[in-house]
């Protein structure tokens, strides 16, 4: 049986010497078909986009970025630094309103944007079908998805990150100082909407392995460190105090499943030993290449670079993030490397393509795009804690004097932006702070004791307390002990009230039945 030719048309030949031809309007096929993409992506995003309450992480962004300069300038510069540039440009998207549909849009288009980017890139890489195809995979990828639709910085960080991407890929093949101007302005942005995507450019780096000597702008280059260094200067200090404080999201990640695996490890192979390793892997690695250089079988090119250059920015951040949890501390979680889902979709399509039989190919997408597009109505139903219709349930349900109790503390947030903003009936039981009143220390980690508990809803004949995330990656969290062991001396559970996600249980002074 023949085999037909390979569904990317373009030859190896022409893929390698493209960065030498000028960059040819696409047909307008392709600019329809790119649309099309971009089209279905707002059909899976923008459905229901209102109808789902804020989760805790988005109340979080949302509370935020409505404080006063002053404190958010505190919190941003003391422990809240990473995705410092979405809470920027969130605290003057929500000029327009605070409704679930305005906070999320904002991600929306940063989404939207990052399809048409990311073809753009894979086809001066890897061709316009490989480019057509990955677009396509990453709007049907479920992550993508999902962030797209949650108000934190994840879509806005893939869209730098792509935008930071292409304009290597250009500096590479255009050399100008604009362009690697450009890129050390975008890559510092990449770097202030999150943390650990400044592994990015490390893996843009790690490419000019396969590229020839003569291909390396190295002057422009230079110039381009330099910009980026002066620039990340003062993301520099927010990284040292957020991480240096335990806070900038990871100090939890030891308790999730990556992390519990790293301790293992750990066991297994003591930090020490995992040292000698590394260092014999990597001159294992360092003597092989020379080898392979001597002998003649790897020989830099621009055909090279390009195969080897999506595979490099999907791996080298995921392999660096894997090295620091092991010798740091656990850094998997799954949002905060969603910069890697861009690089995954093109790299998952040039794999399809080299598929040489067309029948072959076309089964095996519609398989890979039928297991991506499954993942989405998952996301949409994971993380959907109910906070609004638990807030409604309270606010309509309790009595002027009624307290409320919150376990763990912060989850106050996004039932404080549900309730009523005139005629709350509630007051807090612990901490005691007014409404309105003292972010910064809700938002921390607030130890909760069953006396703290009892003096706190001693002024009450009712108490409502709600509850979400009750065992945190399978372990009790105590404070939810604690203020059963608090309540329970002066009142009785008389009712329980289930929403996904979030649980509201009444409990009224002992010798009161329900009213």
């Amino acid at each position: 049986m023949t085999s037909t030719a390979p569904p990317d048309s373009r030859s190896a030949s022409d893929v390698g010497s493209s960065a030498a031809e000028p960059q040819t309007r696409e047909p307008r096929g392709v600019r329809v078909l790119v649309a099309l993409e971009v089209v279905l992506a707002a059909l899976l995003i923008l459905p229901q986009l209102g109808s789902r309450s804020l989760g805790n992480d988005e109340s979080f962004s949302v509370t935020l970025v409505r404080l006063p300069w002053s404190k958010f300038a505190h919190l941003i510069s003391d422990r809240e630094g990473n995705m410092v540039l979405h809470s920027l440009i969130l605290r003057a998207w929500v000029s327009m309103g605070t409704s679930e549909v305005v906070v999320r849009s904002l991600s929306v288009l940063c989404a939207l944007a990052t399809i048409p980017l990311l073809f753009v890139l894979a086809r001066r890489l890897l061709g316009t079908r490989t480019a057509l195809l990955g677009g396509l995979l990453l709007v049907v990828n479920g992550i993508f998805v999902h962030f797209a639709r949650e108000t934190r910085a994840y879509a806005m960080c893939m869209l730098l990150v792509t935008a930071s991407t292409y304009l290597f890929v250009r500096g590479i093949d255009r050399p100008s100082r604009a362009i690697w101007l450009s890129y050390a302005v975008c890559t510092a942005l990449v770097g202030y909407s999150l943390y650990l995507a400044l592994l990015v450019p490390m893996a843009h780096a790690a490419t000019l392995v396969f590229l020839p000597k003569e291909r390396r702008p190295w002057r422009r280059m230079i110039e381009a460190a330099g910009l980026l260094f002066v620039l990340l200067l003062p993301l520099a200090k927010l990284m040292a105090t957020g991480l240096g404080g335990g806070s900038a999201g990871v100090s939890w990640a030891s308790g999730n499943a990556g992390g519990r695996a790293v301790d293992k490890l750990r066991t297994l192979v003591p930090r020490p030993v995992g040292a000698v390793l590394a260092i014999v892997a990597i001159a294992v690695v360092v003597v092989a290449i020379r080898e392979l250089r001597r002998r003649g079988r790897f020989v830099p090119s621009m055909e090279t670079w390009r195969t080897m250059f999506v595979p490099l920015w999907l791996l080298v951040p995921l392999v660096l993030i894997g090295v620091a949890s092991y010798f740091a501390k656990p850094l998997f979680v799954l949002r905060y490397m969603s910069f890697c889902v861009p690089p995954l979709a093109v790299a998952i399509a040039w794999l399809l393509t080299r598929i040489r039989r067309r029948a072959v190919f076309v089964v095996c997408t519609v398989v890979v795009v039928a297991i991506s597009a499954a993942t989405i109505p998952w996301y949409y139903r994971s993380h959907a804690e109910d906070f609004r219709s638990a807030a409604h349930f309270v606010s309509s349900s309790g009595h002027r004097g009624d307290g409320v109790l919150f376990v763990a503390p912060f989850g106050r947030m996004p039932i404080e932006y549900y309730l009523p903003k005139s005629g709350n009936p509630l007051e807090p039981v612990f901490p005691k702070y007014p409404w309105g009143t003292h972010f910064e220390e809700i938002v921390g980690d607030v130890h909760m004791n069953a006396k703290q508990v009892e003096t706190g809803a001693s002024g009450f004949n009712r108490v409502w307390l709600v509850l979400f995330h009750e065992k945190p990656y399978g372990k009790p969290d105590p404070r939810f002990a604690a203020a059963e062991r608090g309540l329970s001396k002066q009142f009785t559970r008389t009712s329980v009230r289930h929403f996904d996600g979030v649980t509201v249980v009444r409990y009224d002074r002992s010798g009161n039945g329900p009213s």
